[in-house]
């Protein structure tokens, strides 16, 4: 990062952003949930589909407060919403432990969590006012946080299981959140409200340019070659996370492995985004991803066929590396083709129809279990979600001069503008 970016006022900033990310409840209910949906569905009889549909209500929970989200950060601000969000966060999670025996009151919890639960948004909206020229690597902070989080997560949570039950591992999550992401948000999450000090990012102080509405997004072909990759990566990624333990110990894996493979999984997005986030910086084109893609996909293949140890830990990682950019790329991305100005709305408008689409993947896996007695079917399904993605990258086009970033992109040819002052030739 250049050296008028990171400094005294924006170092702190990444680590509350870091902290905002490691202990999204959403986030941590769903790695939980990967670990505990074994000994939950065992003690209760639920079949996995009925289980993984906690996770699909949290994603439709998302999915609806995600327009919402992104209207009120553009208007109050990111710090505001993540401090309540946090005050809100704890409680729940630690609820699934009192309200746990009931299916309908796990499924209106975790709907609950995925209401207040806004993704990337208020984090990528607070790095974004501090960073311009290096914000593909700052960004990947929030990557680096997820995979540190689900890499943590699984054993902690699996210790938690054997020493106080999943009813105690879900309150003791709701505990750190208080414990330790509430002071880190109170002393380090703020936003820039001058911009970046590279003087890039000119819509923060120019409130002449005009907003992209909800309508302006359906007209561009970017919003929809963004919307497919993403998405179809999001299927992949939903259906394998709330099932990867499960699916380790129907490979006849032991818990230990299969929980240690998971967090392999977090190493190697850990090691990816550090990776991507140069890369992106260095290559001014989306197809860069494609690489980690297919890093992803020989990962998913290793370990839907082979039965020994020694390579599930491989294939775990190469799976995390594919998968370093889930977080922070499409947050670029967004910055990058339709400016920083727009941020939260594009993200608010985008997200919503993913969640909706990508969600009811995790219940489709859980119901082939269900149907099969295996998860053979539903590596399948993952590995078609990863290799879709790679023509919808390569349909992208380069992007926008970083003059236009913040108030869009500049129209491809034979694309409508967003709006009336995007009319720069394309790149």
């Amino acid at each position: 990062m250049s050296k008028s970016e990171l400094n005294r006022q924006s170092g702190p900033v990444l680590v509350g952003a870091f902290s905002a990310v490691f202990f999204n409840v959403m986030l941590l209910a769903t790695v939980a949930l990967s670990v505990l949906i074994q000994p939950m569905t065992k003690e209760f009889g639920w079949g996995r589909g009925q289980a993984a549909g906690m996770f699909t209500l949290g994603q439709w929970g998302v999915a609806i407060s995600a327009p919402v989200v992104g209207s009120v950060l553009h208007r109050f601000g990111a710090r505001r919403i993540q401090l309540w969000i946090i005050l809100l966060s704890g409680p729940l999670i630690a609820s699934l432990g009192l309200f746990g025996g009931s299916l309908v009151a796990c499924y209106v919890i975790y709907g609950l969590i995925g209401l207040i639960t806004p993704g990337a948004g208020p984090s990528g909206a607070v790095i974004a006012s501090w960073f311009s020229r290096r914000r593909a690597l700052a960004l990947q902070v929030l990557g680096i946080a997820s995979a540190c989080s689900q890499a943590v997560t699984p054993w902690a949570t699996n210790l938690l299981l054997g020493a106080v039950g999943w009813r105690g591992a879900y309150a003791a999550l709701g505990l750190a959140i208080f414990c330790v992401a509430l002071p880190l948000q109170l002393l380090f999450f703020k936003e820039n409200k001058t911009g970046p000090e590279s003087g890039e990012d000119l819509s923060l102080k120019d409130k002449t340019k005009p907003d992209i509405s909800f309508f302006d997004c359906l007209r561009s072909k970017t919003f929809w070659m963004l919307f497919c990759a993403h998405g179809a990566g999001m299927f992949a990624f939903v259906a394998f996370m709330p099932h990867a333990v499960a699916m380790g110990l129907d490979r006849g894996f032991s818990r230990s492995v299969a929980v240690s493979a998971l967090s392999m999984v977090a190493v190697g997005s850990f090691c990816g985004h550090v990776v991507i986030g140069f890369s992106l910086d260095a290559f001014k084109a989306p197809r860069i991803m494609i690489p980690f893609i297919a890093a992803s996909l020989i990962g998913m293949l290793t370990m839907h066929h082979s039965t020994q140890a020694i390579l599930i830990y491989p294939a775990a990682f190469l799976i995390g590396v594919g998968a370093g950019g889930e977080v922070s790329v499409l947050a670029y991305f967004i910055t990058r083709y339709f400016g920083v100005r727009n941020f939260a709305r594009v993200y608010g408008y985008m997200v919503p129809v993913l969640m909706v689409g990508a969600a009811p993947a995790s219940i489709l896996s859980g119901v082939l279990f269900d149907r099969t007695g295996s998860y053979d079917l539903s590596f399948w399904v993952i590995e078609a979600g990863i290799l879709l993605a790679v023509p919808f990258l390569l349909l992208l086009r380069p992007y926008p001069p970083l003059t236009n970033e913040t108030t869009g992109p500049a129209p491809a040819s034979g694309e409508a503008s967003l709006a009336p002052s995007l009319q720069a030739p394309a790149a």
